[in-house]
């Protein structure tokens, strides 16, 4: 029988792990807006054509847009995921899908109201996918399918699962992505 590296075993373990906390994952707020409507927003990565092009980055050379989101942007997004009050604006991030720093764009059709636990939660995620990127241990594709699982997870939440049962989960893909994201791109 052929032994099996413990990277290789590491990324085995993770990827079904992965599959696992799929259906552990939460949404943190209830409610129709608490996800991405995959119609309005199905992400988008910036160009050199892009308004907002700031460059190449990473070793990669990802496209990079800078931050540019126009009030008047905000307020089209909130109208499209059921009229947000400008007052309630507050309770949510007008958040990128495919994140700034992982090569997303600042089209409509790239940002959403997201609350803002869930917000919370996401950044941790957007924080390793982009340490990837920059270290050059992780793709820019592989940062938008992790990013897309992510979301993915939060759809399939099992009825009744507690937000403490779903949280200590959570934490435990965050640390195991976490060390993945940090191995060169050849043991993943």
């Amino acid at each position: 029988m052929r032994s099996i590296g413990i990277p290789l075993l590491f990324k085995i373990m993770v990827s079904h792990f992965a599959v696992v906390v799929v259906g552990a994952l939460i949404a943190f707020s209830a409610g129709a807006n608490t996800l991405p409507d995959p119609e309005m927003t199905p992400g988008l990565v910036c160009t050199e054509s892009d308004r907002d092009f700031k460059g190449f980055d990473y070793p990669e050379g990802i496209a990079r847009c800078k931050r540019n989101f126009k009030q008047s942007e905000k307020t089209s997004v909130a109208r499209h995921y059921g009229d947000i009050p400008e007052d309630d604006w507050s309770n949510y991030e007008f958040d990128h899908l495919i994140p700034l720093c992982a090569g997303g764009s600042n089209s409509l059709k790239n940002v959403w109201p997201q609350p803002l636990e869930q917000a919370k939660r996401k950044d941790v995620l957007e924080n390793q996918v982009c340490v990837g990127l920059r270290n050059g241990t992780m793709t820019q594709a592989v940062a938008i399918r992790k990013i897309r699982e992510w979301f993915d997870a939060l759809r399939s939440k099992p009825q009744g699962q507690s937000e403490d049962q779903s949280l200590e989960v959570i934490l435990i893909y965050e640390k195991a992505w976490s060390a993945l994201a940090n191995q060169p791109t050849d043991q993943r």
